[in-house]
């Protein structure tokens, strides 16, 4: 089985250039805006997909509006 075949998204957060998140949207229970320190602190490093202990997540930059999926 291909990587990330057959996982569903967990959390979709809106985030400005500035790390505060502008909306958070759950489908499958909530998971804490701590997550979002995790991946500003890699946007910072420039690295866009990472992987945490529980999940792999993926973030991307338009218009200025980072988009990061959990």
């Amino acid at each position: 089985m291909a990587r990330g075949c057959g996982r569903m998204i967990n959390s979709v957060f809106v985030m400005s250039g500035t790390g505060e998140v502008l909306i958070e949207k759950h489908y499958r229970g909530v998971i804490s805006r701590t997550c979002c320190d995790l991946f500003w602190n890699e946007v910072l490093g420039a690295t866009a997909c990472f992987c945490v202990v529980w999940a792999w997540v993926r973030g991307a930059l338009r218009d200025g509006v980072y988009f990061y999926v959990v």
